[in-house]
């Protein structure tokens, strides 16, 4: 779903695309090519991109942060893949120290399957940019 305008004329819409699912919702486990992007929304509650394109902020020093880019992808499906992250400024250590080391993601975590886990060698703190798609590359 790529260049298309949705509006809402008489109230705000939560979201533009929905599943029926009276037969079976979909298995979001096994989603390939799903695009959804290049589009505008007005009146329109939450945006819906594939991939996701988020930034998150740690305040505190953690090794583990919980990312939550599923209300941005379409039909409320999970992450599949992590395809970037990127630092916004310096990651830091507890002592205020710039820290290199990369975070390993583990996507699909927790039981619902839907939030993504950034885990770091030591506690840091810092801002990253994470792109994350709804599917599996083909």
């Amino acid at each position: 779903m790529t260049g298309n305008t949705f509006k809402s004329l008489n109230d705000t819409t939560d979201r533009v695309e929905r599943v029926g699912d009276s037969i079976a919702g979909l298995g979001f486990g096994r989603t390939r090519n799903v695009e959804f992007s290049g589009n505008t929304f007005n009146g329109i509650g939450q945006n819906k991109i594939n991939p996701a394109s988020l930034q998150f902020n740690q305040p505190g020093a953690a090794t583990n942060r919980v990312l939550n880019v599923g209300g941005y992808l379409p039909f409320g499906g999970w992450s599949r893949k992590v395809a970037e992250i990127v630092a916004n400024g310096p990651i830091l250590n507890g002592s205020g120290q710039a820290v290199f080391s990369m975070p390993c993601v583990t996507v699909n975590d927790r039981p619902n399957q839907n939030l993504e886990r950034l885990t770091s060698p030591q506690a840091v703190s810092g801002r990253v940019q994470v792109t994350a798609r709804a599917e599996r590359p083909v």
